[in-house]
């Protein structure tokens, strides 16, 4: 788990003993992610802010051959979004009666044109983004309806919610397009425009503040030492400008960028024990709010 204090620029990695595969953040705060547990199921955990540990609450359904796992959090209830090729399942989970129910799914015939897709929880509804469709699942009439895509929506690679609206970048960050839930339209802004940095596609989005943040993943020239250097950094995006500027930059190491980073929670920093965590800090630390 990586935790952030932007004001002081300092990052910290804490370690578990748990593999997730998808996670999700409450509207109270609460982190819960789904790990492996067997090869039949995968254990639900939640995370204890005071005690610096995860507690397994439940498990779920294990499908093999995993591509995409989605946990999100509508209106106090878990749903476990599987996508395969060609199958989406959908399961609720009660916090209150510690069960799974299985949910309808999109009646469509996919083909295989499932392998690339994202979803997301935004304005109390999932929203699945396909290389050719937008589904869309309301929990309230548990019904799924189809949206209008973008021209873009194939080359959609990660998503986050803010408000009523789903930011999403493309493949190698060259586009930023936001899809407004309540319009039902779309918006296009320029990817990070930084010329000297390659990028290889594991770029994660997150949320900070209810402002728009990058990982980037890439690697530019250093000329002083005549190769490649791997570099992780932080932007974030202008709203009013609709670019992207630097934030800060991750000092070097592992920072494990092969998977999507599940959402962000806030907490009180001094409940966290970091007596076995490890501490480094940004080379341009940060003056904003968000921990």
């Amino acid at each position: 788990m990586l935790w952030t204090n932007p004001r002081e620029g300092k990052y910290i990695r804490c370690h578990y003993n748990i593999s997730p595969v998808a996670g999700t953040v409450t509207s109270d705060n609460d982190i819960y992610v789904l790990a492996h547990d067997s090869s039949k199921k995968f254990g639900l955990f939640k995370y204890n802010h005071v005690g610096n540990k995860w507690e397994q609450k439940s498990s779920a359904p294990r499908v093999d051959h995993i591509d995409d796992d989605y946990l999100m959090e509508i209106d106090g209830h878990l749903f476990y979004l599987i996508v395969r090729s060609s199958v989406v399942w959908l399961m609720r989970y009660n916090l209150h009666t510690n069960k799974w129910y299985k949910c309808s799914t999109p009646h469509d015939q996919h083909d295989g044109s499932l392998h690339q897709s994202v979803a997301v929880s935004c304005n109390r509804q999932i929203y699945l983004f396909t290389q050719t469709d937008i589904h869309c699942y309301n929990p309230r009439n548990r019904q799924w309806c189809r949206k209008t895509p973008s021209e873009y929506s194939f080359e959609v690679f990660n998503a986050v919610a803010i408000g009523t609206e789903i930011f999403c970048i493309s493949y190698c960050f060259q586009k930023t397009i936001v899809y407004d839930t309540e319009k039902d339209s779309w918006l296009e802004y320029p990817g990070y425009q930084k010329t000297d940095v390659g990028f290889d596609g594991t770029n994660s989005l997150f949320v900070i503040e209810n402002k728009l943040h990058a990982m980037i993943n890439g690697c530019t020239f250093s000329m002083s030492q005549g190769e490649f250097r791997r570099v992780w950094q932080v932007c974030a995006f202008d709203n009013r400008e609709g670019i992207w500027r630097e934030s800060s930059v991750l000092s070097d190491g592992r920072w494990y960028m092969c998977d999507r980073m599940f959402p962000v929670a806030r907490m009180y920093l001094p409940y966290l024990n970091t007596s076995h965590a490890d501490t480094q800090g940004t080379a341009n630390p940060e003056t904003e709010d968000g921990v």
